[in-house]
């Protein structure tokens, strides 16, 4: 298992979704239609394809190999990372697995409407400003975590490798997506 204290949540829209649900690298071509080293991956950790791996190098012989943990709710991956940057190498991969057009949705936050709200079940909201960040206090297994939910889809929460404890926050995130809508 792995450790994590942040997620972006990316929606992919595509009519035959569970065809993309694979296993899938590549190495980059280049203008001449030739392998470069650049090599990208996509890898699911069991036959529920729930988590999962992107990897990625710009050297596969000689570089660092960046392993970005995620995990799958439906046809949103959680990408868990704070690196905005990392959704490139996620989508590079997923549309390298077919031909047609695939949308990718950052899903956010609605921060002017939730600025209004003054209670969320199951959250405790600490601190609202409505082009930032919203963060609060969840309860749970009897002990108390800090979440951020930043305009710019990063989430962030205390380091874990405890996966209940995730999806618990997904399942706040989405939440409060519902109430922003």
């Amino acid at each position: 298992m792995f450790l994590f204290s942040s997620a972006i949540a990316i929606e992919v829209i595509y009519y035959d979704f569970q065809s993309i649900l694979r296993n899938h690298s590549f190495f980059e071509k280049n203008g001449n239609k030739s392998n470069t080293n650049s090599f990208f991956s996509l890898h699911y950790h069991d036959e529920t394809k729930k988590t999962g791996e992107i990897h990625y190098t710009k050297s596969f012989e000689y570089g660092a190999l960046n392993v970005i943990p995620f995990v799958r709710t439906e046809n949103t991956f959680f990408i868990l990372t704070s690196s905005v940057q990392h959704i490139k190498f996620f989508k590079k991969v997923i549309n390298d697995i077919v031909d047609d057009k695939i949308i990718f949705k950052k899903l956010l936050i609605n921060y002017e409407k939730i600025h209004l709200l003054e209670k969320i079940d199951g959250f405790q909201i600490m601190k609202k400003d409505s082009s930032f960040e919203l963060s609060g206090i969840i309860n749970f297994e009897n002990k108390r975590y800090y979440l951020k939910f930043y305009s710019n889809g990063v989430i962030t929460f205390p380091l874990t490798n405890n996966m209940d404890l995730l999806y618990e926050v997904i399942s706040v995130f989405l939440n409060l997506r519902i109430l922003g809508e």
